[in-house]
């Protein structure tokens, strides 16, 4: 039996509008693709609760990805299916290095936060979890290029092999950078890598789609890929297969024909 494709799409700037959410004409046609058997996920920067209510009305059966890779979830049950997260020494050498700087937004979660999160999302009854504590998965400033680069600068003068970082321009406000820092085992690459493993599907069967610089780990953790748009980096690195930022509709146009025609052969 042959194995699907399953494609791997980032949100912001590739699957959006610019309004942040997901076109009703994309949404449809998604759901559409997925009740003929499309494999499709997501691995994006956004924290679980916005990823949720974005995703909300897509019909999901595979485990995604937030905090750009580090916490992996399945909304089928609301477990966590992989996690990476900071220590409380690094989180606090980050907001020390920050100080006086710029504000940081801290995501964490425990079980029990998902499951109550995913619970929402399905409107059904979900176990609870075991698992009390709370791990921090990101810790993120956005703000003007200039502040972004001396936080990182300070950040990176800690010397901490347990942190990665990654810095890129918001989607939508090109003088707006963005600060992420995560734990360095865990980021898009690592998710792929273990969606695969979950999925028991090879990463040479998978297609990852987006369109910034902190999209570049899924790209060369993947077997394929789609640049959305033109940031410069990434299409001088992976350009050989691109198409127009179109608020979501070349995307599906994208995975639609790439779906029916792979079904075809099959």
């Amino acid at each position: 039996m042959c194995r699907p494709i399953v494609y791997l799409c980032d949100l912001d700037g590739t699957l959006l509008n610019k309004q942040a959410v997901i076109e009703p004409e994309v949404r449809k046609r998604l759901n559409r693709l997925i009740r003929r058997g499309l494999h499709i996920t997501f691995i994006t920067a956004r924290d679980l609760e916005s990823t949720i209510r974005i995703l909300s009305g897509v019909q999901m059966n595979l485990p995604f990805a937030v905090c750009n890779g580090c916490l992996i979830v399945s909304p089928l049950n609301g477990e966590i299916c992989k996690a990476w997260h900071h220590s409380y020494a690094a989180v606090q050498a980050i907001l020390k290095a920050a100080e006086g700087i710029s504000l940081p937004r801290v995501t964490r979660y425990n079980a029990q936060q998902v499951k109550g999160l995913l619970r929402q999302h399905l409107s059904r009854s979900l176990n609870d979890g075991s698992i009390t504590q709370e791990y921090i998965f990101s810790v993120a400033f956005r703000d003007t290029a200039d502040r972004i680069h001396e936080i990182r600068s300070r950040v990176m003068n800690l010397e901490d092999p347990s942190l990665f970082l990654q810095c890129y321009n918001d989607p939508f406000e090109e003088e707006i950078h963005i600060l992420d820092i995560t734990a360095a085992s865990g980021n898009k690459g690592s998710a792929v890598r273990h969606i695969s493993e979950i999925l028991n599907i090879p990463v040479s069967h998978m297609v990852a789609i987006g369109d910034g610089e902190n999209d570049l780990e899924m790209f060369r953790a993947a077997g394929a890929h789609c640049v959305v748009g033109d940031h410069p980096v990434v299409n001088r690195l992976y350009g050989d297969c691109k198409i127009i930022y179109d608020e979501g509709i070349s995307v599906v146009d994208f995975i639609e024909q790439q779906f029916l025609s792979t079904s075809r052969t099959l």
